[in-house]
């Protein structure tokens, strides 16, 4: 090789690593700004002021895995189907990357903070490699994702849509890189590992799991057939046993499967109307959603319209031959958002749950859009995207309408050390029996209204956390199984724990926790 040629190559490679690196750095400069803007102290996130109650169920999660090795208490809802190792309505899966971080580093309330935005910074930037992506692409996807404030937002939250994003940004970045070199194998069994473990998040992601073995396929990779077989069946079986094993029911069904069952009895007529009912019933409630969001800047009807667009441009670009080494990740991607919106219409039937699902597609599929080949199109989906979310910035999409920022809160931050000090000495811990015994019923509502679940951060590392409604707490009083009751303080689960001669464990202004036994 010349001298000429290797000079070259070391030019190539130095250009490359600061083009990481910037990428790499971006999203931590975006949640800065963000923060400046809103005049928030980055430093000062506290997640336990999270206004998502889920978040608490993820944090205490991880909290138990890492301190026990698997939670001594039960995680579920009312009490039900509760089974060693239950992780409540979630997949275990969810759960391990911030695992992971917590053996690395440690877990603490900043912790999922720091680990979000670490995770998004390390697959955006294993993207922009695999895609060779050029600085004018990446500088116009800087300007579009930073006029999306719900990207900080979700950085900055306990959620782990971050965490499903970032795999299917590598996932996709795999994909173009097998269309542009020549050594396909390896990066194609890394496909499977994403696909396999995006199944068992979320199983509609099964529909990913075509593309890598399509993949096997057309490289007529010995044996591709049955790889491809064991591959799809180990993403669908390993989905299956964590949610028959390690998962329990919820307060009320989160899919409707009334359609399937019509049609598995042979009822297609039937199934059929029904579901046009429940799809004129969704769009009234997401067309709702769209509607605030462009009268309020950012609700979860944002989430569907970004992800509207980038459906049509990516489904549009299908089309175009000049983005073929892109067209396999298109196809696949816009496949999985079209049964996504399917069956947020059809079957789960919540506008609000939809949008947090669709807010990972949302992002990845501007990253995908972006990521083409320079040239009008590009230019054109990128203007559209950022005067779509201007026009939002403009209505006060910097400021979310459902769930914030978690802050600093000097009240709330007091009430977690005041109970962290009476567990401590009423001694209070986790015993090595998993069961009831370490486990905290918090009561979902008083009168109507959502009972603080913010001071249960406090509870000792390992104990479960059972959310229970209040008519079952009623209605059960004298036989519940978990061991603690935390309730609204005056309410009236409060009255009846007095009533029965619970032991009061101490309370705050606006909680009160009692030992039943």
């Amino acid at each position: 090789m010349s001298m000429i040629k290797i000079n070259e190559l070391n030019k190539e490679k130095k250009v490359m690593i600061i083009k990481l690196l910037i990428v790499f750095l971006y999203p931590f400069f975006l949640c800065l700004i963000y923060c400046v803007v809103r005049g928030i102290n980055i430093f000062n996130l506290y997640l336990p002021n999270s206004h998502n109650n889920d978040c608490l169920f993820y944090y205490k999660l991880v909290e138990g895995i890492l301190s026990e090795g698997i939670p001594k208490g039960y995680y579920g809802f009312n009490e039900s189907r509760a089974l060693v190792g239950s992780f409540a309505a979630w997949s275990p899966a969810l759960l391990l990357p911030w695992t992971l971080w917590g053996i690395l580093f440690g877990w603490g309330y900043s912790s999922i903070f720091i680990s979000n935005v670490v995770y998004f910074s390390i697959a955006l930037a294993i993207f922009v490699y695999l895609s060779k992506m050029e600085w004018k692409n990446i500088f116009l996807l800087f300007i579009v994702l930073s006029l999306y404030p719900s990207l900080p937002i979700h950085l900055l939250s306990a959620l782990p849509e971050t965490i499903v994003s970032a795999i299917m940004i590598i996932f996709f970045g795999l994909a173009i890189k097998i269309k542009l070199d020549e050594y396909k194998v390896r990066y194609i069994v890394m496909m499977l590992i994403c696909s396999i473990y995006l199944t068992i998040c979320r199983p509609y992601m099964a529909i990913l799991m075509f593309l890598p073995c399509y993949f096997l396929i057309r490289e007529k990779v010995k044996w591709a057939y049955f790889y491809s077989v064991i591959s799809v069946s180990s993403g669908l079986g390993f989905y299956y046993l964590c949610n028959h094993f390690l998962t329990c029911e919820y307060l009320s069904p989160l899919f409707d499967l009334s359609i399937v069952e019509g049609l598995l009895k042979g009822n297609i007529s039937e199934a059929f109307w029904l579901g046009v009912s429940y799809a004129k019933e969704m769009f009234v409630g997401v067309s709702q959603y769209v509607e605030d969001a462009f009268l309020y800047g950012l609700t979860a009807g944002t989430q569907y319209v970004v992800a509207f667009m980038v459906l049509i441009f990516l489904t549009v670009f299908c089309f175009i031959k000049k983005t073929r080494e892109q067209k396999s990740a298109d196809v696949i991607f816009v496949t999985n958002l079209v049964c996504v919106f399917v069956a947020i219409f059809l079957l789960l039937r919540k506008a609000n749950e939809g949008g947090r699902h669709i807010w990972a597609f949302s992002v990845v599929g501007c990253i995908l859009c972006l990521s083409h080949k320079w040239g009008k199109r590009v230019i054109a989906s990128g203007i559209l995207i950022a005067g779509v979310l201007g026009f939002f910035l403009l209505k006060g999409s910097m400021v979310p309408t459902d769930y914030d920022v978690p802050v600093m809160d000097i009240e709330l931050k007091s009430n977690i050390e005041y109970w962290q000090t009476t567990f401590s000495d009423k001694e209070i811990v986790v015993s090595d029996e998993i069961g009831y015994n370490n486990t905290c019923i918090w009561v979902l509502t008083n009168g109507g209204e959502i009972t603080n679940h913010k001071e249960l951060f406090a509870l000792p590392k390992g104990m479960g956390i059972s959310c229970c409604t209040e008519d079952y707490v009623i209605s059960n009083i004298a036989t519940l199984k978990s061991k603690y009751i935390a309730t609204t303080l005056g309410g009236s689960i409060d009255f009846m724990c007095n009533q029965c001669g619970f032991e009061k464990i101490g309370s705050t202004e606006d909680v009160i926790i009692y030992q039943i036994y």
